[in-house]
């Protein structure tokens, strides 16, 4: 695997990208209180309907081994982007894989779009170390 988890801290130069623009970029834990505004945005950038809280709680247990960034703007649990991300396995031949990161649920408000916010958020995940960042 990997040797970098799924709590490794969120991509500075991202953050800072973000933060001129008055957003916030940080991770939401599956766990927590902020997930059903998170899976909300999600559902909202693929044009399905708002959720359930059934949904919400069946989709949670689904992310829990997902790393989870949004981006927000003011203090509303629902992100104005989203992208989801995780570590999987790719095979490259037959009896050989590499570990890596998987992106998928990039999504960004209609209200926000054009601030470079899908750039900020998919040039700073999947997470690097320390060591790889300076690899570029």
């Amino acid at each position: 695997m990997i040797n970098a988890p799924l709590d490794l801290p969120i991509d500075p130069a991202a953050r800072t990208g973000l933060a001129d623009q008055g957003l916030a970029y940080r991770r939401v834990d599956a766990t927590g209180d902020d997930f059903g505004g998170y899976h909300d945005a999600l559902n909202r950038g693929f044009l399905y309907p708002e959720s359930t809280a059934e949904q919400v709680e069946a989709a949670r247990e689904g992310m829990l081994q997902r790393r989870l960034v949004g981006v927000f703007d003011g203090s509303s649990d629902r992100p104005v982007g989203t992208i989801v991300t995780w570590q999987t396995p790719l095979t490259v031949s037959p009896c050989r894989t590499l570990e890596m990161w998987a992106i998928s649920g990039v999504t960004v408000a209609a209200t926000h779009r054009r601030r470079g916010i899908a750039r900020e958020m998919v040039t700073g995940e999947p997470p690097r170390t320390p060591a790889s960042r300076s690899q570029g």
